[in-house]
């Protein structure tokens, strides 16, 4: 048979702790209070055990921890559970990796993939772990998929930043000796293509199988054409269909 249980402490009455567990928030902590309550009553250790929802190995257990470090010794534990496979720098280092994206001659691909990021990982850190848990920890990072904004191949950032801080003074070096004193307006133009083309609608069929429907191939464009003056606070825009714009084009290469 197991020693008697005994309760060493003598800095609480049962009262006491029955005044404790009255003013307690957590259920599991009045359980524990009432119960070693109970054992300083004289109740025995199965009965009180039974009353308070638990075992007498349990009870046994908290009436040691409670002997050790008095109510405080009550509380729950909270499960620490598994170690992080990577450390915080790791991660650091990682979203750093992602947000930078690949290099195409180095990594051979030219966006990342949760497969591609999970190779990365047991080449740098020789941890393994499940695709999906590359997508929790790229959500973790506060990362989404997005469509990137194009530019063309030929972009030059600095020809750009360079062409920003002396606009002034380029622009007065095109400028000739005659119109020096004349005032000039900066204007800011764009233009995009609309249109609509004929697509396929979702229809239910059967698995495997892939229906026959008839596509309208026929579409047509609209191009707008406009410009702001920020100094003024005007604009101007022009709506072209596609028909008088190739027909523009077509004329300014012949002259």
């Amino acid at each position: 048979m197991g020693a008697p249980l005994r309760i060493t402490r003598t800095d609480h009455t049962s009262a006491e702790l029955r005044g404790v567990s009255s003013k307690c928030p957590n259920g599991a902590k009045v359980r524990r209070l009432l119960a070693l309550a109970m054992v300083l009553d004289g109740v025995p250790r199965s009965e009180a055990a039974g009353l308070n929802g638990m075992d007498g190995q349990t009870l046994r257990d908290w009436v040691h921890r409670y002997n050790a470090a008095g109510i405080e010794g009550l509380k729950s534990r909270r499960n620490r559970g598994r170690a992080p496979a990577l450390t915080e720098q790791q991660k650091a280092e990682l979203r750093e990796l992602v947000v930078k994206g690949p290099d195409l001659a180095k990594d051979q691909v030219v966006r990342w993939r949760c497969a591609d990021i999970r190779a990365e990982v047991v080449r740098r850190f020789s941890v393994e772990v499940h695709v999906g848990t590359i997508g929790k920890w790229l959500n973790q990072f506060g990362l989404t998929r997005l469509q990137p904004r194009p530019y063309h191949p030929k972009k030059n950032v600095e020809a750009e930043a360079a062409f920003e801080r002396n606009f002034a003074s380029l622009a007065r070096a095109v400028l000739p000796a005659s119109k020096a004193s004349t005032p000039i307006e900066i204007w800011f133009q764009d233009e995009a293509r609309v249109g609509q083309k004929g697509t396929h609608a979702y229809i239910w069929a059967p698995v495997g199988s892939r229906p026959l429907m008839v596509r309208d191939n026929r579409h047509d464009s609209a191009y707008l054409f406009g410009a702001i003056c920020p100094d003024r606070a005007v604009g101007a825009a022009m709506i072209c269909s596609a028909t008088i714009w190739m027909r523009g084009s077509v004329n300014q290469d012949d002259n």
